[in-house]
Order: C-alpha cells, then sequence, then structure tokens
C-alpha cells in the first residue's frame, strides 16, 4: 500500500471509489489523518514502537511455506509506512467450514465466526519498515 501525504494529509490507495475519496493525478486515494487512521483502524506496539494501522489486517501465506499470517500497512508519526505481521493463534487453521456450513472443529461454538480470534491483534509477530 503506498500512502501519499499532501497539506498534513494522508492518503492511502485503495480501491473502488467511494464518496469519502479524492483524486490525486491518476491515483484514487482515501483522505485520511493520522488520528483517523488510529480510531478506524486501531494501533499496535511492539518493541516501543507504536504504529497506526492503515488498514484492516488480511490473511497472508506469500513467502511463508504454508504459514498463515495476517498482515497490515501502519505508519508512525514521523510518517514511516511499516508492515505488521501477525501470527495466527493455535489451532485457528484447524477451523475450516465444512461441507454443511458449520466449522468442522468439534465444539468451536461459533470462536471462529469473525477474525477476532484469529491472532493475538496485541502482540505482532513483527513491524518492519516497509
Amino acid at each position: 500500500m503506498e500512502l501519499i501525504e499532501k497539506d498534513g494529509v494522508l492518503y492511502s490507495i485503495f480501491m473502488p471509489i467511494n464518496p469519502k475519496s479524492a483524486l490525486i493525478g491518476k491515483a484514487e486515494v482515501e483522505k485520511m489523518t493520522y488520528n483517523d487512521a488510529a480510531k478506524k483502524n486501531g494501533t499496535v506496539t511492539m518493541d516501543g514502537l507504536t504504529v497506526v494501522l492503515t488498514q484492516q489486517a488480511y490473511v497472508c501465506n506469500y513467502g511463508t511455506a504454508g504459514e498463515v499470517q495476517y498482515k497490515a500497512s501502519a505508519i508512525d508519526t514521523s510518517g514511516n509506512i511499516y508492515i505488521v505481521t501477525w501470527a495466527t493463534t493455535d489451532g485457528w487453521a484447524d477451523h475450516k467450514c465444512g461441507s454443511d456450513g458449520n466449522c468442522v472443529v468439534a465444539g468451536c461454538g461459533g470462536w471462529c465466526e469473525d477474525e477476532g480470534n484469529a491472532c493475538d491483534w496485541d502482540n505482532p509477530l513483527s513491524i518492519q519498515a516497509d
């Protein structure tokens, strides 16, 4: 994800077009201040570095030898861009939708119905400069 700063406002490139977007050159972007991003997506801290997420975390297993991880772009107060990575919680990969539409893990009870339990969101695996 590319972030553009113009006149003290951060712009994150995204698709599709929505009413809160603007055009800068040919890139469609969403207007978002640092504080707006913090309210919308939250913050995370690791080793004394606090960053604001500029997007919701997404599932990624690229370069992980098949392991499922979650990643999100983030930014610090100086405008440096980072990629935050979270490992999934124990057993998360076992939870899959069966042919009947329900989780295949006995006794799941809806634990895996949203991604709130996918990771320990307060404790990322890494925060790396992008």
